[in-house]
């Protein structure tokens, strides 16, 4: 295993689908993440059918999931425009479709969220895309993270602590996790964050995170998705100071 380098905490602003699939704010908390200080954004591709089945899934939930899709092309546009920004596009795919949309985009890396990690199909075509890896630890035993951490010796590597809880109780966090992975995996280690508030990435990386990733949305005011655990640009910007 190889791990990832980086000259300074590398900051990654979670847009995931807090654009509500609006492509118009999606550029804007692009641009926002960047006047907050991150490094890098990163956003969710899914096919819908591959994840939201017309025979297992409800009309509504089909309908929130068409209400938050992007096409290729959209995709395409918004990696520009952070090209042109000089931040780091990163994605998660959800699904073998979107891995290969991810391709022909020619990122630089790819998430893994922590639900992916049991998807061994899914995990092995992404590990053929010689990326940087980030993976989410989420609420995986040590044995699956070795696993998954296995199947990705080919690739530079980060692991990420988290939480699946949305949002985390402070005190379900335990960032000695943080020390204990750094000790048992020789790879990156950093935190992805969903406490609402900027307290735990900061005692993150003062033991010893490398990567912090906290979502990002462009006010309180505007519903979406994941705004319970989201910051706004301004707290972001506190939270990278």
């Amino acid at each position: 295993m190889k791990k990832i380098k980086f000259n300074k905490v590398f900051i990654i602003a979670e847009i995931g689908v807090n654009h509500n699939g609006n492509l118009s704010n999606a550029k804007k908390l692009i641009y926002k993440s960047k006047l907050a200080g991150a490094d890098a954004v990163k956003f969710q591709t899914f096919d819908i059918d591959s994840n939201y089945s017309k025979k297992n899934s409800s009309k509504n939930k089909r309908q929130w999931a068409s209400d938050l899709f992007f096409t290729k092309n959209q995709f395409k546009i918004l990696k520009k425009y952070s090209d042109s920004l000089n931040l780091e596009f990163i994605s998660t795919p959800f699904d073998l479709k979107s891995v290969q949309i991810l391709k022909e985009l020619k990122l630089n890396y790819i998430k893994i969220a922590s639900s992916s990690t049991f998807e061994e199909d899914l995990v092995k075509k992404i590990s053929k895309l010689n990326k940087h890896i980030i993976v989410s630890s989420g609420m995986q035993k040590i044995s699956q993270i070795e696993k998954t951490l296995k199947i990705f010796k080919n690739n530079k590597i980060a692991l990420l602590y988290c939480v699946s809880l949305y949002p985390s109780p402070y005190e379900s966090v335990n960032l000695n996790m943080i020390e204990k992975f750094s000790k048992r995996f020789n790879v990156t280690i950093g935190f992805s964050d969903h406490s609402k508030g900027i307290e735990l990435p900061i005692a993150a990386v003062a033991k010893g995170a490398k990567i912090i990733e906290k979502h990002i949305m462009l006010s309180k005011k505007i519903k979406c998705p994941d705004f319970k655990v989201s910051l706004t640009p301004i707290d972001f910007k506190n939270m990278v100071k």
